[in-house]
């Protein structure tokens, strides 16, 4: 594993767990293995811990499973726990505590130990991946400075990966780092760690640690960083080092591959369950906690949980929705059964759900379901509504987190939460952690789901729900009430899964009449008045090409450049040959010294002479000024629009700038970014999230579009907090608004402060991934990055003071995952809760 992947288990070991079962509370606790995934030589592997119920009683019997082998494990005396429990007044049995050993083969193995309960029930209490291996060395733990090697050329350290390793990883990426310098002191030009197949650059990082124990060494640029993607096939990998004399040095070598499909499956399911009985519910004190707040809320509206039921629904079904409402701690509710297509309940069938008083039934004359839920809505008393259909379970804390958010801003007209599914057998899996609100993704797909809580008032102000919208009533519903909404005021994403959706009830819906679907995004653009080109079918969503209008404006395409012709002149033939718009100027602009050499003026001469589309902007030899050159150069453009693009960058779709000029001539569109890829064809850019402590990235850097489009992240427009200055299109007058680049952030974080800027104007910033390019970036030399490091640094720190006050939180990035590259990723624990932080000293 990677040490990475290590440092994240550690967190998971379990002194003692209080679990809501089927069956009421358990408390067990896996005393050994601490790690739910390890590597191990020794074949024979010892499970250790105890296990009660509410009753303080032991189970009948602990089993370690291992495909169809089941090995029972011994009962043992555990007085320690006995004495632990019966300070707190509960009383277990002695023989709680269990052992049992399990001999395995080599290779990656999946082990589950179960309870079996008196009753006669089989509780899996945890899964283990165990990877034994031969001779290789294990990769566990990355291991700080490690013994550094002298050769007679050089001194290194690899502190990551260690050398000779095996690595197998849940994770797609793998880190390199450590430190190199050769016997005279001085740092490598450049590090690159390759494969058979594959080279992968290195940065440049400051060692001043290195510079303490080595004198010799002139510079502390020594070390390197690089974060490699994995594939499923195991490769061996040569960390290789260049320095200024030419001389190559190898520094280590391991071998790696990431988890195959069916293994991270298998992961992915097990660690969400572990989270989310970790932070997904409360039991004992903190529900307890929680619950004493209802108490002091001034705002306790009444929900009308609207549930339509047809012949197609099963009765097991409707009967697990109905308790999930009865059940919540929140008591301001009613619980409204619309039936349509001929079903029926009768009263037997409901009998012992509970609700008494709160729950009305509704008969409906309709075979559709969108006029059942329109019935319900207008039939609901309550102040607000949600909806619900068979098989969909709320958790019991869902309304209270509701109406905790409504004691904030009582003017909410929309709120809603994250969900999972539900197995027949009970068990969480498929968690669908969504942005906050986000209108161009919502325009493309009804990511909302489930549950979404509305202000009736409002819903019926816009006319309701719609006929003729059988299955995208409720999406084309959220639009009505959004529409002059684009920057989301009024609606507030409660990031906590409050539903679980079983049986049909899928994440993104069921199946709906794409030409249903086609006139919800059309009416919505005609509302808006917004001119549409085309909209187009994707995978569970839509696409639209926004229309530019009869006269199409004249764009200033804005390319600083160094004049390293080898990027240079494939990235304007490019632009040239492949962009299908026509209406644009070129403006190259170039620092005077690039004039100097023979090959650069002849060139940039032949571009720019007659009355051609490029026209060459010269600046002085001068400090470089990224902002300060864009911000003149943007003074000399004709255009309307602007585009600003590096020069290392080659067209992949030629219709790009039909596509981001769309976007950015709508009035609410400050900026719009690209979809960028490495030469290899991985992820450069698909847009920046804020992340740990405010610093921007570009999230699922590295990543294959198909696994990063898997979860639904890339098929969409979008509206994310910034995009990359690499390729952004704007109005010029946008631009202008706002001031242009902030000049004080000359080498970096000038476009991510733009777009922040603009956002807080009130537009929007728009990622599309129908706009695509190469981007050959991180070609420049380790020395490049060294000599500006200062600097950045510098510009780094007053962007966080600037900004993270202004956004603690990204709001199109969700607190339940990870800061971890390249992000989307679980968070152990997440970045927000429902519990105070002092809870567990509160009275």
């Amino acid at each position: 594993m990677t040490g990475r992947f290590a440092e994240l288990l550690d967190t998971v070991i379990l002194i003692s767990l209080i679990w809501m079962s089927p069956i009421g509370k358990i408390c067990f606790s896996l005393e050994e293995p601490k790690k739910r995934l390890f590597f191990s030589k020794e074949r024979k592997i010892c499970f250790r811990g105890y296990f009660f119920d509410s009753f303080g009683r032991k189970a009948k019997q602990v089993i370690l499973q291992y495909k169809n082998e089941r090995i029972l494990a011994g009962s043992q005396h555990r007085e320690d726990i006995q004495r632990w429990y019966a300070k707190s007044n509960i009383q277990i049995e002695k023989e709680v505590g269990f052992e049992g050993w399990i001999e395995l083969s080599r290779g990656l193995k999946e082990i589950d130990i179960l309870a079996e309960l008196s009753g006669g029930r089989t509780l899996r209490l945890a899964r283990y991946y165990i990877f034994v291996y031969g001779a290789a060395t294990p990769h566990s733990k990355i291991e700080q400075q490690a013994n550094p090697v002298c050769l007679p050329s050089a001194y290194f350290c690899l502190d990551a990966p260690q050398a000779e390793e095996l690595i197998i990883t849940e994770d797609i990426f793998l880190e390199v780092r450590g430190w190199v310098f050769d016997t005279e002191g001085n740092p490598p030009s450049s590090v690159i760690v390759k494969n058979p197949a594959r080279v992968f650059p290195c940065k440049a990082i400051a060692r001043s640690d290195v510079k303490a124990e080595h004198p010799i060494l002139k510079d502390i640029w020594c070390g390197f960083l690089g974060r490699m993607p994995l594939d499923e096939n195991l490769f061996e990998y040569i960390v290789e080092a260049e320095f200024p004399s030419g001389k190559k040095l190898e520094i280590g070598k391991f071998s790696a591959r990431s988890f195959n499909r069916e293994e991270r499956e298998k992961w992915n399911q097990d660690r969400y369950k572990e989270w989310f009985v970790q932070y997904g519910q409360f039991v004992g004190r903190e529900e307890e906690l929680l619950r004493r707040r209802i108490k002091g809320f001034a705002y306790k509206p009444i929900f009308s949980v609207v549930m339509v039921v047809g012949l197609g629904d099963r009765l097991e079904g409707v009967l697990a929705t109905v308790r999930s409402v009865v059940g919540q701690w929140y008591e301001q509710w009613e619980l409204l059964l619309v039936l349509y297509g001929g079903r029926k309940l009768t009263v037997e069938e409901l009998r012992g759900v509970g609700g008494e008083g709160k729950l009305r039934v509704i008969e409906v004359n309709s075979s559709e379901k969108g006029k059942a839920k329109e019935v319900g809505v207008r039939e609901a008393c309550g102040e607000y509504c949600l909806l619900l259909d068979s098989g969909e379970e709320l958790v019991a804390h869902a309304l209270y987190v509701f109406v905790e958010a409504l004691q904030e801003d009582k003017r909410l007209d929309l709120l809603f939460g994250d969900e999972d599914q539900l197995s027949d057998g009970g068990e969480v899996h498929s968690p669908v952690f969504k942005p906050g609100f986000n209108y161009d993704l919502l325009r493309s797909v009804n990511y909302l789901g489930r549950p979404v809580v509305f202000r009736k008032q409002k819903a019926m102000e816009v006319g309701g729900f719609d006929e003729g919208l059988e299955g995208a009533e409720e999406w084309d519903l959220y639009l009505r009430m959004t529409t002059d909404r684009v920057d989301g005021h009024g609606v507030c994403h409660l990031p906590y899964v409050l539903c679980h959706r079983g049986g049909e009830a899928v994440a993104r819906g069921g199946v709906v009449k794409e030409e249903v679907e086609r006139e919800v995004v059309w009416r919505d653009c005609t509302r808006r008045g917004v001119g549409v080109e085309r909209i187009e079918r994707l995978k569970g969503g839509w696409r639209i090409r926004y229309g530019i209008g009869e006269t199409k404006p004249l764009v200033s395409i804005v390319m600083p450049s160094k004049c390293q012709l080898t990027y240079l002149r494939p990235c304007v033939e490019s632009i040239m040959s492949k962009t299908s718009y026509d209406r644009y100027e070129l403006l190259l602009v170039v620092n005077e010294k690039r004039l100097r050499n023979a090959e650069v003026r002849q060139y940039l001469e032949g571009l720019s002479g007659g009355e051609g589309k490029v026209r060459l902007v010269v600046y002085p030899d001068e400090p470089f000024n990224y902002a300060k050159i864009n911000n003149a150069a943007v003074r000399e453009a004709r255009g309307e629009v602007l585009a600003l693009l590096n020069d290392d960058l080659e067209v992949i779709t030629g219709d790009w700038l039909e596509e981001m000029v769309g976007h950015a001539m709508r009035a609410e569109v400050g900026a719009v970014g690209a979809m960028l890829y490495y030469p290899d064809g991985t992820i450069q850019h698909a847009g920046v999230i804020l992340a740990e402590r405010g610093i921007p990235d570009h999230r699922l850097r590295n990543v294959r579009k198909e696994e990063a489009a898997e979860g639904g992240y890339l098929w969409y427009e979008q509206n994310l907090s910034a995009v990359t200055a690499a390729c952004v299109v704007m109005r010029k007058a946008c631009f202008m608004e706002v001031g242009g680049f902030d000049e004080s952030y000359a080498i970096d974080l000038n476009d991510i402060d733009l777009c922040l800027r603009l956002r807080q104007r009130g537009y929007l910033i728009v990622w599309t991934p129908f706009a695509e390019f190469y981007h050959y970036e991180s070609v420049s030399k380790m020395a490049d990055i060294a000599e500006q490091y200062g600097l950045w640094s510098e510009e780094n720190s007053k962007f966080i003071k600037k900004w993270l006050p202004v956004f603690p939180l990204d709001p199109y990035y969700n607190p339940n995952l990870s800061f971890k590259p390249p992000y989307y990723k679980l968070s152990f624990p997440p970045r927000v809760t429902l519990l105070p932080e002092d809870w567990e000293t509160e009275k």
